[in-house]
């Protein structure tokens, strides 16, 4: 208080004499005294304030759970944090700003009188909650030591975004049973291999409220890509390899400390003995190889019986036909069918029977147990025909759950689209009727927009995808933290956390509007006082999607997130163009549900692709631009209050999100530029002209070098074809 605000409080009080005029008095003092001095509760209140912390364990024991708790406290905060595993005496917590009472329900009187408010509380439920100011004392607390770990991980989240704690009542519910994870640690479009990021995505896994991991070979694990749990020869004779073996149980101990259930994945398997033209001919329609299905039955039989005896800590395993599974020898059943070598109506039957043999095995092995036994449909290569019957055969197998992908392809994400479009309208409307059903998302995704160096921070698709799964009673959400990325962090450790955030927090009760969401993720990540810039920047990732980076719903980059020299020059009667750019008005895919969708046809049939105008196509990439313009001005005002290496994250995602859509416009021009040489729809008056031009400009644009070099051999092969196009052909 100033000096000279207390003589005069001292004044007033002494020269009256009534006891009405005095307490009169004194209640002025007390509102100066309100108005100048915070009270112990305030100044405690935040991160900010904290010096030392007293974590209190009343289960009394120091366990795996407990450890990897308080090591995230003591790194969120700088306060000094002390551990007890008894309850030190009242006087004794004074010396601390903040204590942790850290336990499951049933560890103290304290906790259990807590959750009594909560009787009916589901598995993994958990609470923090302000149970006293002198001295602050919050409780962190889960009906198990996997809801404690969410509680701890939350705390820590909230002391380093530096909130409020002195008023804490917060408690959280799952709303389905299943809410696993998937992940893969490649990175700069696969080209290069990063395995110490899985374990530090595994220690940032509690923080969304998952409580499972399914292990996912094709996207590569810890021990390699592609590699399997039970060792494989070239000729497909099973064996055991201790090597092999104990670096699967290694990686299945980490997921267990972290109280995850393991969901694997089981492939298709070839049986040994057959030639590959065998195998190939017979899933694509042709005549079977003698006793086939009979061995890959027994074959099947014997990979599940020295899978669950070498690998007890495996709670359930997911079955699928896709890339996925792509360790060992293997071969995709309902792949692309040979209809110019044999009749689609024998593929089908063949397929079929594979399909059957597989889940005949897996019936009998598994018998009551089949419960545990999921169904990922997600396949490349499907015909529309393929994708109906494999529900089919699904439906009758109804103890098994069928996990659907929200989009497919799963480019398709950015959409305003209806989770599952793949699906026929009738199909998708009980898809969830006949088994148990899951909706697998990819939650951050680094393959096809950019991993960490695009702008792609929208959560909005795998929030609607994710109430559409609850909305159809899903018992499990799968969300992939696809790890693809061109910076140093991982995408879970940049801007594409926010999706993963924003979608698991779907899965709970009460769900968070989206701007606290925000507003909580950028405060604890980027610091309070960046956030609010750092947010209205990456918002404008939805803008730079839809009119950026994408064409009537057509993803213009592809996969590795660089320009698919395939797409750009599409072969056409001899001639290579680019489908979107011919007269304006024509769909892509002249089909209906009656017909045979393919799958190369599969993202414009969902999204009813129409040919675009160039000036259509260029309008949209300038608003991306001025999108571009308006998140860059944002970063700048967030630059005092960033760490230098997030200003350089965060400043680069939009530099390169600009030279990529401007590579875009040119790339465009290009290629419109090269249609009416083949074709003068536009009645263009010197079509050479402005074929040359367009060619000129793109050219220029790659000697600039503002893209990364694999994005430059792409224009550079693209440019080269349009020439070769150009110079041939005589505009019609």
């Amino acid at each position: 208080m100033r000096s000279g605000y207390k003589k005069i409080i001292l004044r007033k009080i002494n020269s009256h004499t009534s006891i009405v005029e005095n307490f009169q008095s004194m209640r002025k003092v007390l509102i100066l005294l309100c108005a100048f001095l915070p009270t112990a509760a305030a100044y405690s209140q935040t991160s900010a304030h904290l010096s030392k912390i007293l974590v209190e364990l009343p289960g009394g024991k120091m366990g795996d759970t407990e450890l990897i708790a308080i090591k995230r406290i003591r790194e969120y905060t700088n306060a000094i944090v002390q551990v007890e595993t008894s309850s030190p005496k009242k006087e004794n917590k004074k010396e601390f700003d903040l204590t942790v009472i850290l336990g499951t329900s049933g560890d103290s009187q304290e906790l259990k009188n807590e959750w009594q408010k909560h009787a009916s509380a589901r598995e993994d439920s958990y609470l923090l909650q302000t149970s006293s100011n002198r001295p602050l004392t919050v409780l962190a607390s889960g009906t198990n030591k996997r809801g404690t770990l969410y509680a701890a991980y939350q705390l820590a989240d909230l002391l380093k975004a530096e909130a409020d704690i002195s008023k804490l009542n917060l408690y959280f519910e799952p709303k389905i049973q299943q809410r696993y994870v998937s992940f893969g640690a490649t990175t700069h479009g696969r080209r290069y291999y990063r395995p110490a990021l899985y374990y530090q995505t595994l220690k940032e896994l509690p923080r969304y409220g998952y409580n499972g991991v399914l292990i996912y070979p094709g996207g590569g694990t810890p021990i390699g890509r592609q590699s399997s749990p039970v060792a494989e020869t070239e000729s497909g004779k099973l064996y055991r390899d201790t090597a092999n073996t104990q670096q699967w149980k290694n990686w299945f101990k980490e997921l267990k400390t972290y109280q995850h259930d393991i969901v694997m994945t089981i492939p298709p398997m070839i049986p040994p003995g057959y030639t590959n033209k065998e195998i190939v001919d017979f899933y694509d329609g042709g005549p079977e190889p003698k006793d086939y299905i009979t061995n890959l039955k027994s074959h099947y039989k014997e990979f599940l019986q020295l899978l669950t005896h070498d690998y007890p800590e495996i709670d359930s395993y997911l079955f699928n036909s896709t890339e996925g599974a792509t360790f060992g020898r293997n071969e995709r059943f309902f792949g692309a069918p040979a209809p110019d070598r044999f009749p689609n109506q024998k593929y089908m039957e063949n397929n079929e029977r594979i399909m059957r043999a597989y889940f005949d095995v897996l019936s009998e092995f598994f018998k009551s147990d089949l419960h545990k036994v999921s169904f990922w449909t997600h396949s490349f290569g499907l015909t529309s025909e393929g994708i109906t019957k494999m529900r089919e055969i699904l439906f009758q197998y109804p103890q098994v759950l069928i996990l659907e992908d929200d989009y497919w392809n799963n480019n398709l994400w950015p959409n305003n689209i209806p989770a599952m479009k793949y699906l026929s309208e009738g199909l998708r409307a009980k898809i969830h009727t006949k088994n148990p059903f899951g909706m697998f998302q990819i939650a951050t995704d680094g393959e096809y927009f950019g991993g960490g160096s695009l702008p792609n921070a929208y959560p909005g698709s795998h929030v609607r995808s994710a109430k559409d799964a609850l909305a159809r009673n899903a018992r499990m959400v799968v969300q992939r933290l696809d790890l693809h990325d061109r910076t140093p962090y991982g995408t879970s450790f940049g801007t594409m956390e926010i999706v993963p955030i924003t979608a698991s927090k779907q899965l709970w009760n009460p769900v968070p509007d989206e701007a606290t969401i925000w507003q909580d993720w950028a405060s604890r990540r980027f610091g309070k006082k960046a956030a609010p810039f750092v947010v209205d920047a990456l918002k404008q990732s939805e803008p730079i999607l839809a009119n950026g980076l994408l064409c009537n719903g057509i993803d213009l980059l592809g996969n590795g997130s660089e320009f698919n020299t395939k797409m750009w020059s599409k072969e056409d009667n001899g001639f290579a163009h680019f489908q979107l750019f011919g007269k304006p008005g024509r769909k892509l895919v002249q089909k209906t549900d009656a017909d045979i969708i393919y799958s190369e046809e599969y993202a414009s049939y969902q999204m009813d692709t129409h040919t675009i105008g160039i000036n259509d196509f260029l309008q949209s990439r300038d608003k991306a631009l001025q999108s571009v313009a308006y998140a860059l001005d944002q970063i700048q005002k967030a630059k005092p209050y960033l760490k230098a290496e997030d200003y350089t994250m965060l400043n680069g995602i939009f530099v390169n999100g600009r030279n990529v859509i401007n590579a875009l416009k040119l790339l465009g021009s290009a290629a419109y530029a090269t249609n009416i040489m083949m074709s003068n729809f536009d009645h263009v008056k010197d079509p050479k002209a402005l074929f040359d031009r367009s060619i000129a400009n793109l050219e220029a644009y790659i000697k600039a070098g503002k893209l990364i070099p694999e994005m430059n051999q792409n224009l550079q092969t693209i440019a080269k074809n349009y020439k070769q196009v150009g110079n041939k052909a005589s505009p019609r």
